[in-house]
């Protein structure tokens, strides 16, 4: 199956926000928060990120984005690279995966445990239960469940149950938008740019 990308406004169009020079904002911060991560200070980097879930289309989608983005700009001898923080500080319910019955209603298949109001980063790794294999809208639905199972008991070596379910979608996803990195939104915080901005709201 063909996947078509349409961007608007035209990725060429997009303006890096990075400002060079040590005269620029912030600029120390940048720096280390770049060398914490392992990112060379020459690279853009163009940035997304949700919570720990199976994604929707329109999340998916923002990948797609940046990965389209970060290639233009390779292709125009820029380098570049794509990167997805996982919200791993909230403590949204990523083991809940919405699918479709056979009459199209919305059915969920409870996947992980519930966080019970805690952030999948402080949960550890689960054993995924069986997709569901009966009343489902279609044999691609259910395909697509049994690939979500497989993907997410692959990472049950993860360091918590926020970076199982996303280097599960990392996996799911690669296929339309290559491969990505993945950090945490909470070790961002813990970055020179983070603790500024974090101090900067506190203050």
């Amino acid at each position: 199956m063909a996947t078509e990308t349409t961007l608007h406004p035209d990725p060429p169009a997009w303006t890096p926000s990075a400002l060079r020079g040590r005269d620029a904002p912030l600029h120390r911060e940048r720096l280390g928060t770049r060398e914490q991560l392992g990112i060379d200070p020459d690279e853009l980097v163009v940035a997304t990120g949700h919570q720990a879930m199976i994604w929707h289309p329109g999340v998916l989608a923002k990948d797609l984005a940046a990965a389209e983005r970060v290639t233009l700009l390779r292709r125009d001898g820029q380098p570049a690279r794509a990167l997805h923080f996982i919200a791993d500080h909230d403590a949204n319910d990523g083991g809940l995966v919405a699918y479709p019955t056979a009459t199209l209603e919305r059915r969920g298949w409870r996947m992980l445990p519930t966080t019970d109001g805690v952030s999948t980063c402080d949960l550890p790794p689960a054993m995924p239960t069986a997709a569901p294999s009966s009343d489902v809208a279609s044999t691609e639905v259910r395909r697509g469940l049994d690939a979500i199972e497989r993907a997410v008991d692959r990472h049950r070596d993860a360091p918590n149950l926020a970076f199982q379910i996303g280097r599960a979608t990392a996996d799911l996803a690669r296929p339309l938008t290559g491969p990505i990195d993945r950090h945490s939104m909470s070790r961002l915080l813990e970055t020179p740019i983070g603790v500024h901005l974090v101090e900067a709201m506190m203050s």
